[in-house]
């Protein structure tokens, strides 16, 4: 699916499913869990996906690419919102047509070295990976949104993603390198997975855009 990128946040492009049990509170304290995306052709940072409410509730989380720190994975909490971000080859991803792109974290939402993974195309990122830890209370983002390629509409400087987004898969525990690696290198293995599968939507290519399907996958 082409997400056409916009600026301004009051137009800004994404794609929205509404908000469903079947992909709440992924990312609570305590909960381990893991975002994958097979990200095509992409020339702009922005959101990837997440229930994100810029902490309105103090519930939700966001997966994105930033200019500035990468990709990055943030979790929403009072007082100061749990964050992991690391260095990726910008110039490599922009350019290839296609690339595999995951984090997974233990749930702890702390600074540890090692409480979080990431990978590229399979390979676990070299690169020191960013902490921020949560801090303070956070609640059920249940009757959040999720959106795919940007922000919740309104938000304050929220960018789009300028990106074709192929495949969008989320797990309710942590996938371990061996997984990654072979999600990355045969991502039609989640059609395999059928008695895993918590909630599977396929939505079709535009043909006004000749966009590609995206697949979206909860486990």
């Amino acid at each position: 699916m082409k997400i056409n990128g916009i600026g301004s946040s009051a137009t800004q492009s994404y794609i929205s499913l509404g908000s469903h049990s079947e992909h709440a509170d992924i990312a609570l304290v305590n909960q381990p869990f893991t975002v994958f995306a097979i990200v095509a052709n992409n020339s702009g940072p922005g959101p990837i996906m997440g229930h994100n409410d810029n902490n309105t509730i103090n519930a939700g989380w966001l997966f994105d690419l930033s200019s500035g720190s990468g990709m990055r994975l943030r979790a929403e909490h009072a007082s100061a919102n749990f964050t992991v971000s690391v260095a990726i080859p910008l110039g490599s991803l922009y350019n290839s047509p296609m690339a595999a792109l995951c984090f997974s974290c233990d749930g702890s939402h702390t600074a540890t070295a090692g409480t979080a993974a990431a990978y590229y195309n399979g390979v676990p990122l070299s690169a020191p990976l960013s902490y921020t830890a949560g801090s303070g209370i956070t609640g059920s983002d249940a009757a959040q949104t999720l959106y795919i390629g940007g922000n919740q509409p309104g938000m304050s400087g929220s960018a789009s993603l300028t990106s074709a987004v192929e495949m969008l898969a989320v797990w309710r525990r942590q996938l371990t390198p061996g997984e990654v690696q072979s999600l990355s290198r045969d991502r039609l293995q989640l059609f395999r997975r059928r008695s895993q599968l918590r909630t599977i939507g396929v939505l079709p290519a535009s043909s006004t855009t000749r966009s590609r399907r995206l697949v979206i996958a909860v486990f």
